[in-house]
């Protein structure tokens, strides 16, 4: 289980001596200021977030705002630590869990078992073609072949998606052709799609679909994973 603990630096160590005595728990990161917290959550994708509400460094609301802009399941990971002057405000129902001061051994750990972790979202080729073909994008297309899987590479590992490359080469491998070809035809196939598409279907099947922003390989990937509600996020 990986945890990201958020805090001042002395309770940072505090909490993560609280928690080396579990070998399944690993303190990925700690972080003491906004920007560093944010950045952090986001790239490292924690298990868990344990928040701090009581650290004087670090403004943890701004924090929670930044976090429920992005995604409104962030909450879900977010065990909150409080004193008992503000935990009673806090619905503590949005969030894994809320913890009161003073913080042990036992109520800490007993917090994160408590709290199974997400099952990792799937997609099959099949719900892929499906979502095309409500798009009106025909199947049989080698292009559309080669994005089909790409997409599915990126929902198995949201890295790829730093650099496309690296998808058209496994996919090159597989098909035993050069990576350029994959390329060619992926960003052919998009440029068809964004060519015929319909706009105002795109708009009510993507909820985050910008009809100003052009429709890149990646950007049309990230999407459809977000259609699907897979963080596509690398």
């Amino acid at each position: 289980m990986n945890i990201m603990i958020s805090c001042c630096e002395k309770d940072s160590k505090a909490y993560s001596n609280l928690l080396a005595f579990d070998s399944n728990i690993n303190v990925e990161s700690t972080t003491s200021t906004e920007k560093s917290t944010l950045q952090q959550f986001f790239e490292k994708k924690p298990d868990i977030l344990i928040l701090d509400l009581t650290n004087k460094n670090l403004n943890a609301l701004y924090v929670l705002s930044k976090l429920s802009e992005k995604s409104t399941d962030s909450y879900k990971k977010v065990i909150l630590i409080a004193d008992d002057s503000c935990s009673n405000f806090i619905n503590q129902s949005n969030f894994a869990d809320v913890l009161s001061k003073p913080i042990t051994t036992q109520k800490l750990i007993g917090s994160l078992y408590k709290n199974p972790l997400p099952i990792s979202k799937t997609i099959t080729e099949q719900d892929v073609k499906k979502l095309l073909l409500r798009l009106k994008i025909d199947l049989y297309s080698t292009g559309i072949h080669f994005l089909i899987r790409a997409i599915l590479m990126a929902a198995e590992n949201h890295k790829l998606l730093q650099n496309l490359q690296d998808i058209y080469e496994k996919i090159g491998k597989e098909r035993n052709i050069s990576y350029e070809k994959v390329k060619w035809s992926v960003r052919s196939s998009v440029e068809t799609i964004n060519k015929y598409s319909n706009p105002d279907t795109f708009k009510t099947i993507f909820k985050y679909y910008d009809d100003t922003r052009s429709l890149t390989p990646k950007y049309f990937i990230k999407l459809v994973l977000y259609y699907f509600d897979i963080d596509a996020d690398e």
